[in-house]
């Protein structure tokens, strides 16, 4: 402890050393200290500088994917283990009791042939009604239209993966990027709340959204303006559509795969570590 005290007070100047006495003249070394790393720390330069908040409108998968060839192998044992491994359901119970009173059924006993046979009756009337509903089933497809014609617009494409809602400013222009606004540092908005108002000057106010959190979930320097820096929030699609401000010409829904060919290369590899 006292080589350590010796070491730091070789490293202050000499008048510093002189004040290191007394606990009035300890408290003003440190004053001076405190002097020194104010002044030689490096400060930020904030001058041009610019803070965004974005908002990573997510539609979530509506079915299930496909499934692989493995899982469809897995699901058939799984479903033949638990065949051989389940009780009879009421139903089975109830036509194992009724075959077994047919069998030790006598000749001469008409009210019981009688019991059985509608029991009989109505079981084939239930079974046929089932598979004639089963025959005229017709599941919904899992390929749309919107697929068919590749409507980037649509929301009813890709169903079975996570779609992302991108907007671009100028007609000409290849730059994507979700919906953003800038942090005005004369209000007292937080971060969120510049997110929501940005998605609402954008896309309009019949667009409604979850956000998943009140902390962003990243933060990265603009690809324009190193200076800059966007926060991003990500939040889940509930119902509406998108009306956009003047200010924009186009947008987008695509998944992670098809957002590589419209943003940034830059943008885009600081947004895939954060989207589904």
């Amino acid at each position: 402890m006292a080589a350590s005290r010796v070491r730091f007070m070789e490293k202050l100047p000499v008048f510093v050393r002189g004040l290191y006495g007394t606990t009035a003249r300890r408290t003003a070394s440190f004053a001076v200290c405190a002097h020194w790393r104010n002044y030689s720390s490096v400060q930020p330069n904030t001058k041009g500088s610019r803070i965004f908040s974005a908002v990573c409108v997510q539609r979530l998968p509506i079915i299930t994917k496909t499934k692989t060839d493995l899982e469809i192998a897995y699901e058939e044992l799984q479903e033949k283990l638990e065949w051989e491994h389940s009780a009879l359901s009421e139903d089975e119970v109830q036509w194992d009791t009724i075959m077994q009173r047919k069998e030790k059924i006598k000749d001469e006993d008409n009210e019981e042939s009688l019991t059985i046979g509608a029991f009989e009756s109505e079981r084939k009337e239930f079974e046929e009604e089932q598979e004639e509903e089963w025959k005229t089933f017709v599941p919904a497809p899992r390929y749309t239209e919107a697929d068919n014609l590749n409507d980037l617009k649509s929301l009813q494409r890709k169903l079975q993966e996570t779609l992302v809602l991108l907007v671009k400013k100028e007609k000409d222009s290849p730059s994507w990027e979700p919906p953003l606004a800038e942090v005005m540092f004369d209000t007292s908005e937080t971060l969120q709340q510049v997110a929501s108002r940005g998605l609402c000057q954008t896309c309009g106010t019949e667009l409604h959204v979850q956000f998943l959190s009140n902390a962003p979930i990243a933060v990265m320097k603009n690809y324009n303006n190193k200076s800059n820096k966007v926060f991003f929030y990500k939040v889940n699609y509930l119902t509406g559509r998108v009306s956009l401000s003047e200010d924009y010409c186009d947008h987008v829904w695509v998944t992670k795969e098809e957002m590589e060919d419209l943003v940034d290369p830059e943008y885009y590899k600081s947004l895939k570590r954060f989207l589904s």
